[in-house]
């Protein structure tokens, strides 16, 4: 599991509420940075169309279990779990 806190692999650029450490990054550079896998995104920008443009990756992995615990151990609004990349063939998703 890649996630950026105290505990593990830090990103010194920001730091960011409840003591994560974390960049801003657009959706496109997520996407390319971490194809393959989930990525929980916090301090959303929306567009005009409240579309989410971009935020801070606080973890991200293949294993989505993963990065939803990391999800229900923080508290607050405004976040976002997306697949980064072509969701796999045979792959179920629920909306």
């Amino acid at each position: 599991m890649n996630y950026y806190n105290d505990e593990l692999t830090i990103n010194k650029n920001l730091t960011s509420a409840k003591g994560v450490i974390a960049m801003f990054m657009t959706m496109d550079e997520i996407d390319k940075k971490y194809d393959g896998e989930w990525v929980y995104i916090i301090n959303l920008k929306k567009g005009e169309d409240h579309s989410v443009i971009g935020g801070e990756v606080v973890a991200h992995d293949s294993n989505r279990d993963k990065v939803m615990g990391v999800m229900l151990k923080m508290k607050g609004g405004g976040v976002y779990i997306k697949y980064a990349g072509k969701i796999p063939e045979g792959a179920n998703v629920l909306l």
